[in-house]
């Protein structure tokens, strides 16, 4: 007698939009995971990190009309700029830079974050700075902004955050940040001192910006919002 098991697991990858009747399935190899979603809701950018991805992963934007899936670069996405033209990209294997990558033609750009390990990455509206999730080595992790320009790096005032969950406000002025015990804070993206953000539940991490900057979306570790 012989007990077979055989898993077949997937990440897939939907949107609902504004008048859809039904969700539109916009998956595209084995493990298509979300990573961001362009300011006029048109262009998805998603990542592979499955089998179908490859050793070196792959990084990919579509638009959500569902035409084929594009593949900008290996390695993982983390987002897409303001103006949809580049994407950030991590490399497997080097955790200290990350890599602007064009969406369409221009050439890659690697921006090196020295003593840094990123862990995640999101572009400020304007374009010009990168808000950098990373640690020192054996030190906690900590919010940073990177100046595109010149490439210099500076940390916010909040001394340890959680890797997952953050948002920056949509004049770029503020960001909140989730500490290791999941309190809410608002940092000054120029530096000056956190603020404690009262009244969230600590099960939920920050997500986005409401457009208009009064309000903040928040998620659940089990998937609620």
């Amino acid at each position: 007698l012989v007990l077979v098991t055989r898993d077949n697991a997937r990440m897939a990858l939907g949107a609902l939009m504004q008048g859809d009747t039904r969700e539109r399935d916009l998956s595209w190899l084995d493990w298509s995971l979300v990573r961001d979603l362009s300011r006029d809701g048109k262009t998805v950018l998603f990542d592979e990190t499955g089998e179908g991805g490859g050793d070196s992963y792959s990084v990919y934007v579509r638009g959500v009309d569902g035409s084929p899936a594009v593949k900008v670069s290996e390695g993982a996405g983390y987002a897409l700029s303001p103006d949809g033209k580049w994407v950030i990209v991590s490399k497997v294997g080097d955790r200290h830079a990350i890599t602007l990558v064009p969406t369409g033609t221009g050439t890659p750009r690697e921006l090196p974050t020295p003593g840094l390990e990123v862990h995640d990455a999101e572009f400020f509206p304007d374009g010009n700075r990168v808000l950098l999730i990373a640690n020192e080595k054996d030190a906690p992790i900590r919010a940073h902004v990177m100046t595109l320009a010149g490439g210099a790096i500076r940390p916010l005032a909040l001394p340890g955050v959680e890797s997952r969950g953050f948002a920056i406000s949509p004049d770029g002025a503020l960001v909140v940040l989730a500490d290791p015990d999941r309190r809410l804070f608002l940092c000054p993206s120029d530096g000056g001192p956190a603020r404690p953000l009262p009244g969230v539940d600590p099960a939920f991490v920050p997500v986005a910006w409401s457009a208009d900057g009064r309000s903040l979306a928040t998620a659940g570790q089990d998937g609620t919002a």
